[in-house]
């Protein structure tokens, strides 16, 4: 922070001779920058070779970029390009906008929870100008992703409003424990229900993560979530097989119902040890 205050110190004399000497009623200062607005372009001119004089008193030099310019070209000032025509405009400039962007595709590529946080804080930056579309947040799956990369042995949850989701290989163990719904993907459930899953985990010694505002991890037995993912697995995969059966006797039947005993037939054959290949 030195750098701030300084230039606040440093240049607290030259702010008061510009407001009270100089008269300038539209004056704005940051750190070393600062603009002067006048409708009175001779005005300007005087005030320029003034201030040039009381800079140098101060062991400081004018920036060669400084001159008097017309808004309706537009002035840079502080990273934005303000432009007044018929009305008022903010715009970026194009070297501001190629860093942001640059800085972005690094976090995207080596911190995706950092990108993230970082998208939303630019794009509230950004909004004003129409320059980026409203797509930061961090899709839950994504979030999942990130922190099961360090969280191996446990279940990590991932919350979002008033509901938890957990993806893969924790979404099966949740799905034989619990009997909960799922697409394939995910498995969702309401908070109202939360207390009774993790009550359960707890129970069985099955560590997890639960990644909100506040991260809550509980620690738990890594051996246990091992052996619970190992038969979780094995039993969604016994569920699939069962299913795609049911599946394939509920087309059989439906296309043709006097096949009926003789499925049924083959079954009790099974069932009794003995084949039956008609």
């Amino acid at each position: 922070m030195t750098s701030q205050f300084l230039a606040i110190y440093y240049l607290n004399d030259l702010d008061h001779y510009i407001k009270e000497k100089l008269r300038c009623k539209y004056y704005v200062r940051y750190m070393d920058d600062f603009i002067i607005l006048d409708t009175n372009k001779e005005k300007l001119k005087e005030i320029f070779k003034i201030l040039e004089i009381e800079i140098n008193k101060l062991d400081l030099k004018v920036n060669p970029k400084s001159n008097i310019k017309n808004l309706k070209n537009g002035i840079n000032f502080l990273g934005y390009k303000y432009i007044v025509r018929n009305k008022f405009n903010i715009k970026y400039k194009s070297k501001t906008l190629y860093k942001i962007r640059h800085r972005l595709k690094l976090y995207e590529k080596y911190d995706l929870l950092k990108y993230y946080k970082s998208y939303s804080s630019y794009y509230g930056y950004l909004n004003k100008l129409n320059v980026q579309e409203r797509n930061f947040k961090m899709k839950a799956a994504e979030k999942y992703e990130y922190y099961k990369n360090d969280n191996n042995n446990c279940i990590v949850f991932i919350k979002e409003g008033s509901s938890y989701k957990t993806y893969n290989d924790d979404a099966i163990i949740i799905w034989n424990l619990f009997n909960y719904k799922w697409n394939k993907e995910s498995i969702v459930f309401s908070v109202n229900y939360s207390n009774k899953v993790l009550d359960e985990l707890k129970k069985q010694d099955i560590g997890y993560l639960i990644v909100q505002d506040n991260q809550i991890y509980v620690d738990g037995n890594k051996e246990i979530y091992d052996l619970y993912r190992k038969i979780s697995i094995i039993n969604y995969d016994k569920y699939n097989k069962k299913c795609e059966l049911h599946s394939l006797l509920d087309n059989i039947i439906d296309s043709n119902i006097n096949l009926y005993d003789d499925i049924k037939l083959y079954f009790d054959s099974i069932k009794d040890g003995e084949v039956n290949e008609k």
